[in-house]
């Protein structure tokens, strides 16, 4: 069974039939709310890496101040 319904033209919000919104330039009917054309867009994520660690050597260790 398809219900009549109208779609707001700005904000594209369905609504049951009503003659009163339907003579108005800003509502169109439509038949079956399954039909209705949405675009869809599909934004991949940013792919990012991790960045690799430098290697932990005697000299970086003396330059660190590990007094108490």
């Amino acid at each position: 069974m398809t219900q009549r319904l109208l779609r707001h033209k700005p904000s594209g919000i369905l609504h049951a039939y009503q003659e009163i919104y339907a003579v108005r330039p800003d509502f169109e009917e439509v038949e079956d709310p399954n039909v209705i054309d949405v675009e869809a867009k599909v934004i991949e994520p940013k792919k990012t890496r991790a960045k690799k660690a430098e290697p932990t050597t005697a000299d970086s260790l003396a330059a660190l101040d590990l007094e108490d």
